[in-house]
């Protein structure tokens, strides 16, 4: 019997991406069988080598969580090859439909494939990290969805971002504890551990809170898919109280800073002129990069009156926003592109819109403006090595207190677009929140609230200006 049993990746990307991709088994006997089978691991694409069809020969990380990783995933591919060969030697012969039968079999002895969930090497319970991975094949496969929806492709990065985080937390456990995070561990002190790691680590309120959401859904999710065993976990990981001094500066771009950057000289077709109108656009309709990112002709529609309208189905709740367009800036910017608008990466659009507003700032000095934040984790780590190698001077400028302070220039990104519509919008009085919610596609008040971000000051001016008779004229007229 001229059998081979072998693995390989059908994407390509770049030789360094660190893009999961999903690995395939192919089986094939003579020229009579030729079966290949997406399996459930996945693997990120540097780490792959397709003509040896397995992890790197020699592949090296300095991320032990990545190194233990990469290395029980070997020993489970070679576990499931060598299983194949000795099953597969044993029959005297065999159809396509026993090798289906098999296989099957044999991934499920690793993964109870039909929930995506893989299994140890026993056929036991998981660990954390690998149900996480697991879990997130699932919702890239469609098996895992949210509310009949699928998960989107930014949620699934999200996820990503969690599983990297939880692989790096439970090596730090194993190195300080010199044993394994167990799941009974989060019904004694595991919670603590993992909100400790994260303050250790730099991590800033916000963010814990994002991941300790991801944690609690993952635990929850175990639970509902059986991985617990008869265990029960009580409890949940409680979200950190946020200070006012620990929450990130928002902030928004007003009605004559927006105009005064569709005003700037940019020169056409560059990246920066691509960038200053994919912002416009999102500014002008309330939507999210996702969406706001890739508007083509089918998203601009007429009302039965003759109104022009934007219409899109938001890429995050699913939900069909119908957006009047409110200012002609939007149609001028449609037409240049022939309604087509390019797409820009959302890390490039981050980096530029800020030198852009830093170049604007010189003829609108609001956009210098200095406002107290809170660094990132980055920023931390950048203003320390910035110290070490500047005889402790610091890289940020900071207030008497200490509280670092940076233009409002450098505050922008790209879901300031989406806050300065919602706040801008509010500011003009005319419009009910539900009507302003409609547009934005906001399902709860409080949510919606959250991104209207002017000062007391401002709203007592907008409503004695309104109270006076003064123009309402503004970004929206």
């Amino acid at each position: 019997m001229a059998l081979k049993i072998s693995y390989k990746v059908r994407k390509k990307l770049a030789p360094r991406s660190e893009e999961e991709v999903g690995i395939s088994l192919r089986i094939t006997e003579s020229n009579r069988i030729d079966y290949l089978l997406t399996t459930p691991f996945v693997i990120p694409y540097r780490f792959w080598d397709n003509k040896i069809g397995g992890v790197k020969d020699g592949a090296t990380t300095k991320d032990r969580a990545v190194f233990d990783r990469l290395t029980l995933l070997n020993s489970r591919l070679n576990t499931l090859k060598k299983t194949l060969y000795e099953e597969l030697f044993r029959m005297e012969s065999f159809t396509r439909d026993d090798v289906k039968r098999l296989i099957s079999e044999c991934i499920n002895n690793i993964t109870a494939q039909s929930e995506g969930i893989i299994l140890d090497d026993e056929g036991g319970v998981v660990t954390l990290p690998d149900y996480v991975d697991a879990l997130i094949v699932r919702m890239k496969k469609g098996m895992k969805r949210i509310g009949g929806e699928a998960y989107t492709k930014g949620t699934i990065k999200a996820w990503n971002s969690f599983a990297k985080l939880i692989r790096e937390f439970y090596a730090d456990f194993k190195e300080r504890n010199n044993r394994d995070f167990q799941w009974e561990d989060f019904n004694a002190d595991g919670f603590p551990e993992f909100l400790g790691y994260m303050e250790r680590t730099g991590y800033l309120p916000a963010s814990i809170n994002k991941y300790v959401k991801d944690l609690n859904a993952a635990v929850v999710a175990a639970g509902e898919d059986g991985i617990l065993g008869d265990l029960i976990i009580r409890k949940r990981c409680p979200r950190k109280t946020l200070r006012r001094d620990e929450q990130p500066i928002k902030v928004y771009l007003t009605d004559d800073e927006l105009q005064a950057l569709y005003d700037m000289p940019l020169k056409e077709g560059s990246e920066k002129c691509k960038v200053r109108d994919i912002f416009l656009c999102g500014a002008y309709t309330g939507q999210r990069i996702s969406d706001y990112n890739s508007l083509s002709p089918q998203n601009f529609k007429k009302s039965p009156k003759g109104y022009d309208l934007v219409i899109l189905t938001q890429e995050k709740t699913n939900t069909t926003v119908v957006i009047p367009v409110l200012n002609h800036n939007l149609l001028t910017i449609a037409h240049k592109y022939q309604f087509k608008l390019p797409r820009v990466v959302e890390q490039i659009l981050n980096r530029y819109i800020k030198e852009i507003l830093k170049t604007l700032s010189e003829t609108v000095p609001s956009l210098a403006e200095k406002y107290p934040t809170v660094l990132t984790m980055k920023e931390r780590h950048a203003e320390e090595q910035y110290k070490k190698e500047h005889n402790g001077e610091l890289l940020f400028e900071r207030t008497e207190d200490g509280t670092p302070l940076r233009p409002k220039y450098d505050l922008i990104t790209s879901h300031t677009a989406r806050r300065s519509c919602i706040t801008n919008l509010y500011l003009q009085g005319r419009f009910t929140n539900e009507q302003i919610m409609s547009i934005s596609g906001h399902r709860d008040e409080k949510t919606f609230k959250a991104y209207i971000v002017c000062s007391g000051i401002v709203v007592a001016e907008r409503i004695m200006e309104i109270n006076a008779g003064k123009s309402n004229a503004g970004l929206f007229m």
